[in-house]
């Protein structure tokens, strides 16, 4: 779950306690703050009922932006519910360096940030190293690739959606690809393409019909 972009720190604590009375019993619940808590003080708080919810992670807990590997340890040493971080933590040496620090329980990285799928992997396979799990960031089908690359992930994060709330990425892959809340299989699992290179195609229509700008780059010279 994602919180209110206001940080207030007693409506986040009660709507994770509501979701765990509701829903707890039946699936497993992460709690993402999006660095959107103010204090180190507000993200105990809001820590603690993600301990009594029994939420499974609790991810970027406040504004430190989730680049300061002192604070995350501080919070670890307060609250029980591990936590995801290195979101906006970028490339191989920057995620080693809270790895080496033990400020994350769960490491994130994302191709599309990370160096590419090639950077992506190198960090699961750090993370996988020292016996953590790593988490892939967003979907998409290099996502869905590399997670299938790997032992050490366990969630697809689908984010962003609700019911009733489509997913906000722009339906840019021809037909037989789609990131909507309805094409979750029935085992809780989504497929990964299987066709040459990330196996979906783009729908071209759509773009053109849709892009708001349009730049051309030009070779000069012997090279080709």
């Amino acid at each position: 779950m994602h919180g209110w972009g206001e940080g207030d720190p007693k409506e986040e604590a009660a709507n994770l306690l509501l979701c765990a009375r509701r829903v707890g019993d039946r699936m497993a619940l992460m709690y993402d703050a999006a660095s959107e808590l103010q204090t180190f003080a507000d993200a105990i708080y809001v820590g603690r009922a993600c301990d009594e919810g029994g939420y499974l992670w609790f991810e970027d807990p406040f504004m430190d932006a989730g680049w300061s590997p002192h604070a995350a340890r501080q919070l670890k040493e307060n609250i029980r519910t591990p936590l995801m971080l290195t979101e906006h933590v970028r490339g191989l040496e920057g995620k080693a360096a809270w790895i080496g620090e033990r400020a994350t329980d769960y490491i994130r990285v994302d191709p599309d940030y990370d160096m590419g799928i090639t950077g992506t992997m190198k960090t699961a396979h750090l993370a996988e190293a020292f016996g953590l799990d790593c988490e892939i960031h967003a979907a998409g089908p290099a996502q869905r690739h590399c997670m299938a690359s790997m032992r050490n992930s366990s969630w697809y994060e689908l984010s962003l959606v609700a019911p009733g709330v489509a997913n906000p990425v722009p339906p840019v892959f021809g037909p037989g690809y789609s990131d909507a809340l309805e094409d979750i299989g029935a085992d809780g699992c989504m497929p990964v393409p299987d066709g040459p290179g990330l196996g979906v195609d783009y729908d071209w229509d759509y773009i053109l019909a849709n892009r708001t700008a349009f730049q051309e780059f030009t070779l000069r010279g012997d090279r080709p």
